[in-house]
């Protein structure tokens, strides 16, 4: 999971540094890896406890289940 957490900050960081650039806002990448049997990593909760709203790993998971399938 770790591995996988880091190769999607990775993908992600050129475009955290263009926006900035183009909207004149702060960004910051947030990895929120998921496994199928309902498992998170720490720092994704860690994410979830900072961004605005109230976010539950349960929910999040349910939502990426059907977001899946809708694309299958």
């Amino acid at each position: 999971m770790i591995k996988t957490e880091a190769v999607k900050t990775l993908k992600y960081k050129d475009l955290a540094t263009e926006i900035p650039c183009i909207w004149n806002v702060k960004t910051k990448v947030m990895s929120v890896t998921m496994w199928a049997a309902e498992t998170a990593c720490k720092s994704s909760r860690k994410y979830l406890s900072n961004t605005a709203g109230k976010h539950d790993i349960k929910g999040l998971h349910k939502r990426a289940i059907l977001g899946t399938a809708h694309i299958l």
